[in-house]
């Protein structure tokens, strides 16, 4: 008897994974639904009969796996809604609206911080998700912010989905997702972002206001899918700074006054993007890869599989801006680019795929249709030569064009050249008129049939 209470107690090896599964079990059956209304009461007990009536207090009660509903209504954010809640991996935390309410965060009153101080456009939105993780946002519509819609901040943030949701009428980004990890959005819509109307009354204005209508600055292992952004005041999916290893496919953008798709540097080392199944048009530019900041590069971007259509400059362009320095490991391939560039651009000449700067090293461009664009279809920023193929290591490779002639054009943009590729006429689409950008050629190589996708609303 003295030997066996002497002994430590000890649980076998074998039954330590059972033991970890009971205890995420329990705590995921102790998972709650709580409501919140814009119409409730303060001393309101969270259930549905009697939700809460402040927002602060469902988050300060909601733990692992619960769901927070927000009843329909519009709800007056004149503070900004910080959440900071966190999930855990088999329970996560969401915050979303109730069935098919619509829920509208309204931050028009929300001028200033709590110090009294103007509203950052890069720290301050209706919204700020900032040291959570494991956490849900959906079908949450924002509008008439003075600084950003909807920012994902940190590198502490991680593991968020922001699905479902609108933002509308933004001084700033719609939807930012900064220096976090493992972040998604996605189904989600953004509208008029960008505005300087939209700023604090008696903010300094500078000659534009800030960021794009969906920005990712310096995020890693991210997602961007199924989203809308249209009629913004300047870029539309913005990829920058040091972000790494993400995923951009089957958004539509169109309507927006500045690039479609933007991967830029600006500073530091951008990498591993891949951005495929996507949609432009009626923008400004279509896809544009730049390095304007100091000491940056791009490096490891593919773009594939891409529709670019009447973009009022060229389809896919290699930007000039700031600095101008190197993108590197590039991929455009599979891509369709049609009606773009438009007659006297102040870039010109501008058309289909447009390799403005010689600033590039080991770039692939492989079975494109490029065709009907303005200028050109497919042209490069020096002579197409065995030399200077070499020197920079590009690869042109079965790419089909409606010309190879040059519209006659200058201006302080740099020089290009047309390059010779295979010639097929606007007869290879199932409907070109109706934007059926279908290719249903038979004599065609297989890889270019039956794309790009059809319907085009991603809903």
């Amino acid at each position: 008897m003295y030997d066996i209470l002497k002994k430590p107690l000890s649980t076998p090896r074998s039954n330590w994974g059972l033991i970890i599964l009971f205890i995420l079990l329990a705590e995921i059956s102790q998972a709650q639904n709580l409501f919140v209304s814009s119409s409730g009461k303060s001393e309101g007990n969270g259930t549905i009969s009697d939700p809460f009536g402040i927002l602060e207090k469902g988050l300060d009660k909601i733990t692992p796996g619960d769901t927070l509903f927000l009843l329909g209504g519009q709800y007056a954010i004149d503070q900004g809604l910080k959440i900071q809640v966190k999930g855990q991996p088999t329970a996560w935390i969401t915050i979303s609206n109730y069935q098919n309410h619509e829920v509208v965060l309204n931050g028009e009153n929300y001028l200033y911080d709590e110090k009294g101080a103007q509203l950052s456009s890069d720290h301050h939105a209706v919204v700020l998700i900032q040291g959570a993780r494991y956490l849900r946002l959906n079908g949450i519509k924002v509008i008439n912010s003075r600084s950003q819609g909807i920012i994902v901040r940190g590198a502490e943030t991680s593991f968020i989905d922001i699905s479902r949701c609108k933002v509308d009428n933004t001084y700033g980004s719609g939807i930012a997702l900064w220096y976090s990890d493992q972040s998604k959005v996605y189904e989600s819509e953004i509208t008029r972002a960008n505005r300087q109307e939209m700023a604090t009354p008696g903010r300094k204005l500078g000659s534009e206001a800030p960021h794009e209508a969906l920005t990712v600055a310096g995020a890693t292992n991210f997602k961007i899918h199924h989203n809308k952004v249209h009629h913004c005041d300047k870029e539309g999916i913005d990829i920058k700074e040091v972000s790494k290893n993400g995923k951009v496919y089957r958004n539509v953008v169109h309507d927006v006054k500045r690039q479609a798709y933007y991967v830029d540097a600006w500073f530091g080392h951008l990498s591993n993007i891949e951005l495929y199944d996507n949609i432009a048009y009626n923008n400004e530019w279509g896809f544009v890869i730049s390095v304007e900041g100091e000491n940056s590069v791009v490096d490891a971007v593919k773009f594939h599989n891409n529709l670019i259509y009447d973009n009022r400059g060229s389809g896919i362009y290699f930007g000039i801006w700031g600095t101008n320095l190197m993108r590197q490991n590039i991929e455009i391939s599979n891509n369709t680019i049609v009606r773009n560039g438009s007659k006297d651009h102040w870039s010109a000449p501008t058309g289909g795929i447009d390799l403005r700067s010689p600033n590039f090293e080991n770039v692939l461009v492989k079975d494109n249709i490029s065709i009907e664009n303005y200028g050109f279809d497919l042209a490069l920023p020096f002579e197409n030569s065995e030399e200077n193929l070499r020197k920079t290591n590009l690869t042109l490779e079965n790419n089909w064009v409606g010309k190879t002639t040059l519209v006659n054009e200058t201006s302080d943009y740099g020089p290009l050249f047309p390059v010779e590729s295979t010639l097929v006429s606007t007869s290879i689409f199932k409907d070109f008129n109706q934007n059926d950008f279908r290719v249903v050629q038979e004599n065609l190589p297989a890889i270019l049939r039956q794309k790009p996708m059809a319907g085009y609303s991603f809903d």
